[in-house]
């Protein structure tokens, strides 16, 4: 993956039009986790527009602010995720230095593991694409169908295409937009 630092060279190297946004915590459970399911009730314009977007490319937006990190870390924890948090004192060995405190949070699914050197609020990004998705299918509620899935609502499955390193900035739109603002 070269250098992706902007909206149009996320355009360039993806081939990418259009975006999702998402609260941030869902956001980050696609590029961070193995999240590749999005809920919707049949009344969102979300399903209609993924529907049209099926096999083209989709980037993952974060919108401004976080709403429900616990909801995502219990949804987290039904499919399999572990989430621990540590805080240390670490006393320097010598000099004027003051002791620090130390984060960690520490996420785990079998042999995957995450490590954040801070808590887990604070290492999700808002308002900036995250990743680049390829929908391939819209599930129908009912049965769940697919981890991530709520079997209550339509589901949005795709394949992840890449989580990008470093968040591009972007402040997004409600629902399903045009990175070229048309």
């Amino acid at each position: 993956m070269s250098n992706i630092d902007s909206i149009p060279a996320l355009v360039r190297e993806y081939d990418v039009h259009h975006a999702l946004t998402l609260y941030p915590e869902w956001a980050w459970s696609i590029a961070a986790l193995d999240k590749r399911v999005e809920n919707r009730s049949g009344r969102s314009p979300v399903v209609a527009a993924a529907r049209k977007l099926i096999g083209k490319p989709l980037a993952i937006h974060a919108g401004a602010k976080l709403v429900d990190v616990d909801g995502m870390r219990i949804t987290a924890r039904w499919e399999g995720w572990s989430f621990s948090h540590a805080r240390a004192t670490v006393v320097p060995a010598r000099g004027p230095t003051a002791p620090a405190t130390v984060e960690t949070t520490i996420i785990s699914k079998g042999p995957r593991r995450i490590e954040l050197d801070t808590r887990l609020e604070q290492a999700i990004a808002c308002s900036a694409i995250v990743a680049v998705v390829r929908p391939i299918e819209v599930l129908e509620p009912g049965a769940k169908r697919a981890p991530w899935h709520a079997r209550d609502e339509y589901g949005i499955r795709f394949e992840l295409v890449a989580a990008l390193p470093r968040p591009i900035t972007a402040k997004g739109a409600q629902g399903v937009w045009r990175l070229d603002g048309r």
